[in-house]
């Protein structure tokens, strides 16, 4: 199950950045973009309890100035001593600039399950300290461009599990986004 959700966003994530239109012999920007990100935690009901994670975040394009934008994240969070794996969906906005400088927000919400066995060790079937429940996350940052197809962000980021009695750990993200613009 974990290989297949792994295969599955990555096959996403690729599709969408290398997708573009054709428009005579410009080539113009793809409607979508990837966003790959590590992010170190704390969690305040746990005496501010260090952690990190990672993330994987596709966005689509829902209007043609392309401030507003939908997206798909796949995240792996530390909590506490356990882990959770969100599947989650949601608005993303361009608050200010766009993706060459720009400063963004983005809610996104879905499925989460935790262990305690790690990212690493999730066992469906068989670990009854397996919990499930729903995972919102939260984050507002800065991205600017390094290249036509590479920028770097960093953002503020927040987040709740109801899997995970509630925990609400916040920090910060920073990673690398690809794709159109």
């Amino acid at each position: 199950m974990r290989l297949a959700a792994a295969l599955l966003m990555t096959l996403i994530s690729v599709g969408m950045s290398t997708a573009q239109e054709e428009m005579g012999d410009e080539s113009q920007p793809s409607g979508s973009w990837t966003m790959l990100s590590v992010h170190r935690t704390w969690s305040p009901q746990e005496r501010d309890f260090p952690n990190g994670g990672f993330g994987i975040q596709s966005f689509v394009d829902l209007d043609k100035p392309r401030r507003w934008w939908l997206g798909f994240a796949l995240r792996g969070t530390g909590v506490s001593k356990r882990d959770v794996l969100s599947l989650m969906i949601g608005p993303g906005v361009y608050l200010a600039g766009d993706s060459r400088l720009g400063l963004f927000a983005y809610v996104h919400t879905g499925l989460a399950m935790g262990s305690s066995q790690g990212l690493g060790g999730f066992d469906v079937f068989s670990d009854p300290s397996t919990t499930y429940g729903l995972s919102t996350v939260g984050g507002i940052g800065g991205n600017i461009e390094v290249s036509k197809w590479l920028r770097l962000h960093a953002a503020l980021v927040g987040s709740w599990f109801t899997a995970e009695r509630g925990q609400t750990p916040y920090g910060v993200q920073i990673g690398i986004t690809f794709g159109g613009r």
